[in-house]
């Protein structure tokens, strides 16, 4: 519990200073782009495209921490009895809010959403494990409606900031005779429309990802690596849409299903299912018998696990990309694990 504890605290320290340096980037109106030469390779600083990089070189994936360590500090506020420290931790996440807010990522708010109602869903169904069933059915409502106010929330955050600047840019126009005081370059705004196509991409790349799967027998059982797809692609099927479009060639499906059918094939699904039903059937069948002092322990590890799984079927999260991400989600599963672990062995004594 220490241990978990301790990687909790790090996390949001990490995250808050990020977070507050990101705000000072957009500030200071930092916004530049560096290619590596190497590889060609694009690195955003600041505000850039109309979101907020900051410091993170993939706002989705910073977004997602942001989410994580909103949850994190939520555990810590109901732990705490001080009342400064509950004041500062919401003002913490109101940061965290923003940021998922300024990076304008879809991704980030999905995984808010689920994470928070994930979280509130195992404590409420923990808190009315020995009430009636109306309660249990009531709990899982009320998650509902909290996952559903945690994607809208960061959402709406960025449509109040949106009209801030737009208020702004009007007062400061009739004060200085349209001469000065142009903040039109901070409005979150993407700079293209997604109407047309919702994914923003995706669709296409995964639809070729199965084109892919499917070329051979070789593809279809043991995929072709996931360093190694995109080069098999141009090889092997030249017109597939992931290395045949305007925009650039995927080396990434930003969804860990296709990532996993086709770098390893059917027997990458299949290893993945199976690692997902045991630690389900595990969690499911030794939630309600773990010790009281160790549940906090398994509410943020599942809450941790299920809200980057979700994450996962729009990005890179899980598997293959490194990340603080990927860490926080085998470290929080593997903390849950080991309690229910411990606690099976106690039991068996």
């Amino acid at each position: 519990k220490k241990d978990t504890e301790l990687f909790l605290k790090i996390f949001i320290c990490y995250m808050t200073i990020a977070v507050i340096v990101s705000f000072v980037f957009l500030a200071a109106g930092v916004s530049e782009k560096i290619v590596r030469p190497e590889t060609g390779d694009e690195i955003y600083i600041g505000f850039v495209i109309g979101r907020l990089w900051g410091v993170f070189l993939n706002p989705n994936q910073g977004a997602m921490s942001a989410a994580l360590a909103s949850a994190m500090l939520v555990y810590f506020i109901i732990k705490t009895r001080k009342k400064w420290l509950k004041a500062l931790f919401i003002i913490d996440i109101f940061c965290m809010f923003m940021y998922i807010a300024l990076s304008d990522s879809r991704t980030g708010a999905v995984c808010n959403g689920i994470i928070f109602g994930t979280f509130f869903l195992c404590l409420f169904l923990y808190k009315t494990r020995e009430k009636k069933l109306w309660l249990k059915i009531v709990s899982v409502f009320l998650s509902f409606l909290i996952i559903i106010c945690g994607f809208i929330v960061p959402r709406q955050l960025k449509n109040i900031y949106n009209e801030g600047i737009t208020l702004t840019n009007s007062i400061l126009h009739e004060e200085e005779n349209d001469d000065k005081g142009n903040f039109s370059d901070a409005l979150i705004d993407r700079g293209y429309d997604l109407s047309d196509d919702i994914s923003n991409r995706r669709f296409d790349a995964w639809k070729g990802a199965v084109e892919l799967f499917l070329h051979s027998p070789h593809t279809i059982i043991y995929g072709c690596s996931f360093r190694g797809f995109t080069e098999y692609a141009k090889e092997n099927q030249p017109d597939n849409y992931l290395v045949n479009n305007d925009y650039l060639d995927f080396t990434t499906l930003d969804n860990e299903f296709f990532n996993i059918l086709d770098a390893n094939g059917l027997i990458g699904i299949a290893s993945a299912v199976f690692l997902i039903v045991c630690v389900l059937a595990s969690l499911i069948k030794n939630y309600f018998k773990v010790e009281k002092r160790y549940q906090p322990i398994i509410i943020i590890g599942v809450t941790t696990a299920i809200g980057l799984a979700a994450a996962s079927m729009f990005g890179s999260v899980i598997f293959y990309n490194f990340s603080p991400n990927m860490v926080t989600f085998w470290f929080m599963l593997g903390s849950a694990m080991k309690v229910i672990k411990n606690s099976k062995e106690v039991k068996n004594k």
